[in-house]
């Protein structure tokens, strides 16, 4: 259906975040709106369109299958976030599917109407190519730590940057429904079983515990201290300056 939203605030870092309002009011004239459970496929690398969509609320993540079937996501998407943007560009086919982590809205256009915007929104354009450049930063992060850091490395170094995410300057606080520990296996390219054991010897030093589905951290600092002594070399170090930063 077509978009009856009017202009909404979304988080800086996103690319609609970043847009100005005559900009999001021509985005929204222009692409349909969809809502998504969790769990549902929002864009396949079967699909055959070369569509652009954004994600004006839940969350999504991005994942590719090997040839055996395994999963690996490599992404989270946020509010105000884009995707399929590459398609929409050189309209060459996906390279990933993605899939809705919560309940979420998000609004498609066609890869015509996206170029269309895009030699009229100055603003616009500039923020995809920010996005685009934060990507790329993330993968090249990913690709350093599974090439530097071994998976319980990969393992702390994740939890910690979720919990910086969530702390919004709070030493202690709880992460509502945060990822499985196969979403988290997924992500840092390990398996369900090394996360389970690495995080139950976190729950045993006290650095983060279970409050039904969700996770607490009773002390961020003692988790950063922590990530940072059990950590090989200099690699991790330089990792949590990156998280921090």
């Amino acid at each position: 259906m077509k978009s009856g939203n009017p202009f909404q605030v979304f988080p800086e870092g996103s690319l609609l975040g970043q847009i100005s309002r005559s900009a999001f009011c021509f985005l929204a004239e222009r692409w349909s709106v969809t809502e998504y459970e969790k769990g549902q496929t929002i864009m396949s690398n079967e699909d055959t369109n070369s569509d652009i969509c954004f994600l004006l609320t839940g969350s999504a993540r991005v994942a590719i299958f090997t040839e055996s079937g395994r999963e690996v996501s490599f992404m989270h998407l946020g509010k105000g976030d884009c995707f399929g943007e590459f398609s929409a560009i050189d309209g060459a086919p996906r390279s990933a599917c993605i899939e809705a982590q919560s309940t979420c809205v998000a609004a498609r256009m066609s890869s015509p109407q996206f170029r269309e915007v895009l030699s009229t929104a100055p603003d616009l354009s500039l923020a995809l190519l920010e996005a685009l450049v934060q990507k790329l930063r993330d993968l090249t992060a990913k690709v350093s730590d599974f090439n530097t850091l071994s998976a319980d490395d990969r393992i702390r170094a994740e939890l910690l940057d979720m919990a910086q995410s969530h702390a919004n300057g709070r030493n202690s606080f709880v992460i509502e429904r945060p990822p499985t520990q196969t979403e988290i296996a997924a992500r840092i390219f390990s398996n369900r079983e090394t996360v389970a054991r690495e995080m139950g010897r976190m729950r045993n030093k006290g650095l983060i515990g279970r409050d039904g589905r969700n996770l607490c951290v009773p002390s961020l600092e003692a988790l950063e201290d922590y990530v940072v002594s059990s950590g090989k070399g200099a690699d991790t170090g330089e990792r949590l300056r990156l998280v921090s930063a």
